[in-house]
């Protein structure tokens, strides 16, 4: 785990990471994880996991504990990013603070909604972008993982996997991420790559996925395969996520919190198919794609390394159905190849128990 705060290393609250914390991943955890798969004759394969950017640190911390036997049992090594924006405001408090009374609120329509969270969404969200991008600044935590996965990797001429999950803003945090890793190798030396990439509803506008990652990403580049998860445009307009607003956070997003509204955003349908480029690269029209990309929810039939069942924005992580597709994607397997589905395990000294319960199958 590495903990940031405002994109640098975080050194205090529940969990601190240090220069020191840091470099033991990369030069004694995982060289060991190496040796272990080896002698398992088994591939060694390290995940970089970005969570939303609006979390505060415990929000932050939770997955991670609660998910880590979920990696482990199928042979992965996790590297969680946790990142604190140190904004405790969540999106619903800015409308019940604008808007204090219940009754004022059940008036309220989304347009109007949009407007009245715009000034301070506007702020939160901008903070929280600048802290995914600080994170790669030269003295950034994002910056400093990668210059040590990248000497890692060259250590082990390239045995190790490189595997990415960005949830929401986490695909924010990748996108300036995930550059600096696939671009760590000295002149002559293999060329760090990164074999699947997994956006899960992701917030990241189409503007700065388009600059920063779609070059990257293909057969025979750096970032070999992408697969986006997100739901059709009738379910992000019917997420009571964020109620009394009836959409999703992307909606919120688009309508409210960047500079312009609307601003397209990946994770929405509507903003791909009014895009004629990323029509062609997800395939979208049915012609020759670079990446995939897989609606909610998945039809009966549909293969166990593409499906999606989640109908809420914040609901791709927890969803069997995703994260046992992402699972099955990072390892290549078929669907009768058994692995342990997606769970989350009970998390000891905290007061949120962990939902669903292991579960080893092939087809189901």
């Amino acid at each position: 785990m590495v903990n940031l705060r405002g994109g640098v290393l975080s050194t205090d609250g529940s969990f601190s990471s240090s220069l020191d914390q840091v470099q033991r991943i990369f030069r004694t955890h995982v060289p060991e994880y190496v040796q272990r798969q080896k002698g398992l004759m088994q591939p060694a394969r390290v995940l970089f996991f970005a969570h939303g950017g609006l979390n505060e640190e415990r929000e932050g911390l939770l997955p991670v504990l609660a998910r880590r036997r979920f990696w482990e049992l199928n042979g992965i090594y996790p590297v969680y990013f946790v990142w604190e924006t140190g904004l405790r405001e969540t999106l619903v408090d800015i409308v019940r603070q604008a808007v204090p009374t219940r009754a004022e609120r059940a008036a309220l329509t989304d347009t109007s909604i949009e407007q009245v969270a715009r000034p301070g969404g506007r702020v939160i969200w901008g903070r929280m972008k600048a802290a995914a991008e600080r994170a790669a600044k030269p003295d950034g935590g994002s910056a400093l993982v990668a210059q040590l996965a990248g000497e890692l990797w060259q250590q082990t001429h390239g045995e190790i996997e490189y595997h990415a999950v960005g949830h929401s803003a986490g695909s924010i945090f990748h996108a300036f991420f995930l550059p600096l890793l696939v671009a760590q190798h000295p002149a002559g030396a293999p060329r760090v790559d990164v074999r699947t990439l997994h956006f899960l509803a992701p917030a990241i506008t189409t503007d700065l996925f388009v600059a920063q990652l779609k070059a990257l990403i293909g057969s025979g580049k750096p970032i070999t395969q992408l697969t986006t998860y997100t739901m059709l445009d009738d379910l992000e307009k019917n997420d009571p996520s964020l109620h009394p607003y009836g959409k999703s956070l992307l909606y919120l997003v688009s309508q409210a919190f960047e500079e312009k509204a609307p601003t397209p955003i990946l994770g929405l349908q509507r903003s791909l198919k009014s895009d004629l480029k990323l029509i062609r690269f997800f395939g979208l029209a049915g012609t020759e794609k670079v990446a995939d990309i897989v609606f909610s929810k998945s039809l009966d039939g549909t293969p166990l390394n593409a499906r999606t069942e989640s109908t809420t924005h914040g609901g791709f992580d927890n969803d069997v159905a995703t994260m046992t597709s992402v699972l099955r994607r990072v390892l290549d397997v078929s669907d009768d190849t058994t692995v342990v589905d997606y769970f989350e395990d009970t998390v000891p000294g905290f007061d949120r128990p962990g939902v669903g319960v292991a579960r080893v199958s092939a087809v189901v």
